[in-house]
């Protein structure tokens, strides 16, 4: 984590959001870039071209483009937290502490708020700002981020880790680690160096590297600033005369610390604590040289063959974990490496049983207490994850009380006039490898003929109008008008919601004249050789779209 993240905090309040910004890069989430719409560009002399996104946000090629944008109306570009223009799909933030006390701060609105992960906000310290969007929610909810793989004919090794400063002119060494991995490779292209020394000063290894690149959140002026890097080397255990381990750049010394002369103590055992929601492990770790001792606890479901972090340099002798976030396994190991701060031992656990976890199952949609007349469509969306298997979105099954069976899988459409009139349960269901099962359920009301419109809705969509015609063909990368009328005695300024293609992409400007709306729709030159479809969303919630082929 960034250690200047708490005074960007205190600056700018809930408009910068910006320690879970911090937490989500330690939880694998890039920056809000995109490299087809922002290009590229370099940070510094020591890194390599770097994906650019709306807001000077940057990341390395790594990273995926961020899929969602939209115009602010000051006319800003930026990173979205979902697709926008259709509210069945639209994403909204919703913070439950401010529920009875502050509307701003409890709903983050898809039109105002922007992405977490990018440096797109406000300094308005009555707003959010920034929300986490779809893509890095559902990559946190089902992401299985690559266990540790031992190859167990490496031989042993001493892993090196730490921090270089911002500046460059430092670093902090953290606990050194035992691993069954080969010596880190030498680049003879590296910036910088760990080496190893005996008590003459003489040295016994060197192993140059290039720093792990993080970059620090933008600051009150929108510039990025600079960040701490990183580095793991793994130098060979069986260097036991080594004294002195150094960390350097360019001949100069950042960091340097004294190997003591006995390796730490560590034994631990199966856990036997713990309560139906969470899991205790204890271990017992003792020094000869009386160092403060750290611990990294890792858990394998596979007998050692895989290991997966669960806790990182932690002191005292125990950890309570929370039992979901536990895949279940009847061959678990627990693991635990107590460093000294460079040097370590390691024990492993013999085998237990953790049970099965059940799937988690959310469904999004319909919400509870929808009503849906004629052949109005119905989305049958949800989202199902699981700590053994991962996504089980295939697996969704989809019931009605009253008709049975509807489909599967995570995204459907069901039609209302297909369904039985009257008031439905809806229930979905997720099923894992092991046949354990979770459901979800909301009730919708279908009606063959629509409820009275309230008042203040009188009017008709009368089309849309030339010179972009339904079915027309545009070119590319070019400003697309689209016009449309509506006619009624209500038709006001608020008539329409939204008109935009139902992809991101484009940015648009749009102008009302009477009962006749106007927009010009920059699109990119990426969608030449597509069709796109144009979406209309009025107050009532009514849709009317065309599709537009563009060259």
């Amino acid at each position: 984590m960034s250690n200047e993240f708490l005074e960007g905090e205190f600056d700018s309040g809930h408009a910068r959001n910006r320690v879970v910004h911090e937490l989500g890069h330690s939880y694998g989430l890039h920056h809000s870039v995109n490299a087809a719409e922002n290009g590229w560009t370099k940070i510094l002399w020591v890194f390599n071209e770097m994906k650019k996104g709306w807001c000077t946000e940057v990341a390395d090629a790594s990273a995926d483009d961020y899929p969602h944008w939209t115009t602010k109306t000051n006319g800003d570009t930026v990173a979205a937290l979902g697709p926008i223009g259709d509210p069945r799909s639209e994403v909204w933030g919703i913070d439950p502490r401010y529920l009875d006390s502050d509307d701003d701060l409890f709903l983050s609105a898809p039109q105002t708020n922007t992405s977490l992960m990018s440096y797109c906000r406000s300094d308005d310290q009555g707003e959010q700002a920034r929300w986490i969007g779809k893509r890095d929610y559902l990559q946190l909810l089902t992401d299985d981020r690559a266990p540790i793989i031992g190859d167990l004919d490496a031989g042993a090794g001493e892993t090196i880790r730490g921090v270089i400063a911002a500046d460059g002119l430092s670093a902090e060494l953290a606990p050194a680690l035992s691993v069954d991995f080969a010596p880190t490779a030498d680049d003879p292209t590296g910036t910088h160096a760990v080496v190893l020394r005996d008590d003459s000063g003489a040295e016994l290894w060197r192993t140059r590297f290039t720093p792990i690149s993080n970059h620090g959140d933008s600051g009150i002026g929108g510039d990025v600033a600079a960040a701490p890097s990183t580095f793991n080397v793994v130098v060979p255990q069986g260097l036991m005369s080594a004294t002195l381990v150094e960390v350097v750049s360019a001949n100069a010394t950042l960091a340097s610390g004294t190997v003591s002369s006995n390796s730490p103590q560590v034994m631990v055992s199966p856990p036997t604590g713990g309560t139906s929601d969470r899991v205790t492990f204890t271990w017992t770790s003792s020094d000869a040289d009386s160092d403060a001792l750290r611990h990294t606890v890792l858990y394998s479901t596979d007998d050692g063959a895989t290991w997966n972090p669960i806790g990182i340099d932690l002191p005292g002798a125990s950890m309570s974990v929370a039992r979901w976030s536990l895949p279940g396994s009847s061959t678990a190991r627990i693991r635990v490496i107590a460093s000294d701060g460079l040097r370590s031992a390691v024990a492993t656990s013999s085998t237990f049983t953790l049970p099965n976890l059940v799937p988690i199952l959310n469904i999004d949609s319909p919400t509870n207490g929808f009503v849906a007349t004629g052949a109005q469509s119905i989305p049958l969306t949800a989202t199902a994850t699981d700590a053994e298997d991962g996504p089980l979105d295939g697996t969704i099954m989809w019931n009605s009380d009253l008709d049975g069976q509807l489909g599967t899988g995570s995204d459907l459409v069901q039609r209302a006039d297909l369904l039985s009139e009257g008031t439905h349960q809806i229930t979905a269901t997720a099923t894992d490898t092991t046949g354990a099962t979770a459901t979800a359920s909301v009730t919708i009301t279908i009606q063959r003929v629509a409820a009275p419109e309230p008042p203040g809705s009188d009017y008709v969509f009368a089309g849309f109008e030339p010179p972009v015609a339904p079915g027309g063909s545009v070119n590319a990368g070019r400003t697309i008008p689209i016009k449309w009328t509506i006619t009624g005695a209500d038709v006001s300024g608020s008539t329409v919601l939204s008109g935009a293609f139902t992809v991101s992409g484009a940015t648009y400007d749009m102008v009302r004249s009477g009962g006749t709306w106007h927009v010009n729709a920059a699109t990119p030159k990426s969608w030449a050789g597509t069709t796109k479809t144009f979406r209309v969303v009025l107050d009532d919630f009514s849709i009317y779209e065309f599709n537009v082929i563009l060259r």
